[in-house]
This record gives C-alpha cells, sequence and structure tokens, in this order.
C-alpha cells in the first residue's frame, strides 16, 4: 500500500513538472553571436556566427520571416572566403525516430537549398546534417523544432 501512495505521489510530481509553460517561444529566441571583423588580432575574436531558423509543427518550410537571418549568413560568409556554414535539422520528440530524421534532413536541406539557390552560396562551403529529436535544446516543443546554421572559421 506505502509502495502504491509512492507511486501515486511521484506521477502527481512528475506530472505538474511537465505542465509548467516555458516562456520562450521561437519568435522571442533568436540567437546571434557576433564577430568582431575590426580586431587585428584574429585568435581574439569570437570564431562562431549562429543563426536558428524555427519551423512549425511537422513542416519543413522556412518562413519568411528568416529570410533576413539567412542573408546576414550570406554577408558574414562574404567577409572572409575562408568561413564555411555548418547546417543542422532537429525535431521535437512527437513522432517516430525515422519520422523525426526524415523531417529533420528536410528542414537542413531547405535552407541549404536556400542558401545556394537564392542566396548565390557555394554549395562546397555547406556541410548540412540533421538529427531528429536526439538533440532537443528545450522541453518546449517549438524551440526543438529548428535548423541551426553556423558560420565557421573551421
Amino acid at each position: 500500500m506505502k509502495r502504491f501512495f509512492l507511486f501515486i505521489l511521484i506521477a502527481l510530481f512528475l506530472v505538474s513538472c511537465s505542465k509548467q509553460q516555458v516562456k520562450n517561444s521561437p519568435d522571442s529566441v533568436i540567437e546571434k553571436k557576433r564577430i568582431d571583423l575590426n580586431s587585428s588580432n584574429k585568435n581574439e575574436t569570437i570564431e562562431e556566427f549562429k543563426r536558428i531558423v524555427y519551423f512549425d509543427f511537422a513542416k519543413n518550410n522556412i518562413k519568411p520571416k528568416y529570410f533576413s537571418e539567412l542573408k546576414e549568413v550570406r554577408d558574414r560568409l562574404q567577409s572572409d572566403h575562408e568561413y564555411t556554414i555548418i547546417i543542422g535539422g532537429h525535431a521535437d520528440e512527437r513522432g517516430s525516430r525515422e519520422f523525426n530524421l526524415l523531417l529533420s534532413k528536410k528542414r537542413a536541406t531547405n535552407v541549404e537549398r536556400y542558401l545556394v539557390n537564392e542566396l548565390k552560396i557555394s554549395k562546397n562551403r555547406i556541410k548540412t546534417s540533421w538529427y531528429g529529436k536526439a538533440r532537443p535544446i528545450s522541453a518546449e516543443h517549438s524551440l526543438n523544432r529548428r535548423v541551426e546554421i553556423r558560420v565557421s572559421s573551421n
């Protein structure tokens, strides 16, 4: 009987924790790490520039509001020809592993296509990966439905 009450207590605790609202939304979270382009010592600069494109549930189309973010990626690439783009597609945990891998691949590929076809970035400067639901960053589903774009000197 004690085990039953302990089980109920733990279950109630877990349910109450899972219903907490996360205040961040994709529209309020745009991660930007700026690079000091005027620094004379390259070792003192931040070597990474990152943008995130968020997606609706089970969708892979890029929302027009992210086009300016992607143009910033292009502009950053034009400042130094040694920089490359690293694209990582992600999904939230809803759905099967296979579905989420395919969805994250489609998201990453759509961002890559936009950069190559619309913004005229050479495909040779882009590395694309997808992770499905394996790398969540939040308990909030909408923050995990994303493509991370990094401009790096590596």
